[in-house]
């Protein structure tokens, strides 16, 4: 069973994580299942079922139907972006490239040769905008009039725009989706903001104990090796 989240998991707040340290995906990605303006807690072993397949570009059009953990090195859209961008190799030359001309993998961004380079163009200069000017969130790129992408968000609640992830019963961030932006950050290195919008019941647990502790001296084991992890550092001011 899937529940909204309370207090302690407000939709719209974001934490900071690097894309780098993210070594699965969640496919098909979990907004596709649940309502993605909310933010909620699955119990079940959506966060242990791993998969040995490889990924091309988003995995309810490849064939997954089921929660599964992709390996990012089995992630063909990511590969393809270290080539392009570490090794210098032109996109036309990538796999990414040779997969998404030959296979119909229904998405709007690539369905014809012309929409594919455009895209593609429009990639680069969205990695060289992030390199040389940071990465902005939703928030600034509404303030700033944009960049190579508009703000994919409303104006209200730009959080909802920002890249998603999900997190597992041992605190493993599992990337959802945003794919672009965090794709480009994790070759770059860079730190960004993300929402949680999944989150394993057994981690909300220990959210949930760290949150209602009086002092650090009433929390378990479990839950103290986690004061640290940015998903329940906001929740105490055990250390301030």
């Amino acid at each position: 069973m899937a529940g909204l989240v309370g207090l302690i998991s407000h939709p719209y707040r974001l934490i900071r994580v690097f894309p780098g340290e993210v070594e699965y995906l969640l496919v098909p990605r979990a907004h596709t299942k649940l309502a993605r303006k909310g933010s909620w807690v699955l119990d079940g072993d959506w966060d242990r079922c791993f998969s040995d397949e490889s990924l091309v570009y988003l995995g309810s059009n490849e064939g997954f139907r089921d929660f599964c953990l992709i390996d990012f090195e089995n992630f063909v859209f990511f590969n393809s972006l270290v080539e392009r961008f570490v090794g210098g190799v032109e996109w036309e030359d990538t796999e990414f490239y040779r997969k998404v001309v030959t296979l119909d993998i229904s998405c709007s961004r690539y369905t014809s040769v012309d929409r594919i380079n455009d895209q593609l163009e429009r990639l680069d200069r969205l990695y060289f905008d992030i390199r040389d000017n940071g990465y902005k969130t939703q928030a600034e790129l509404q303030m700033n009039g944009g960049g190579p992408f508009e703000p994919v968000s409303n104006r209200r609640f730009p959080e909802l725009g920002e890249v998603i992830v999900n997190v597992g019963r041992d605190g493993e961030v599992l990337f959802n989706t945003g794919r672009h932006r965090f794709c480009i950050a994790r070759v770059l290195g860079l730190e960004i903001p993300v929402r949680v919008f999944l989150r394993h019941k057994c981690w909300q647990d220990v959210r949930r104990e760290v949150f209602l502790a009086r002092d650090v001296d009433c929390l378990s084991d479990r839950a103290f090796k986690y004061l640290e992890h940015p998903d329940v550092r906001y929740l105490h001011d055990f250390f301030d």
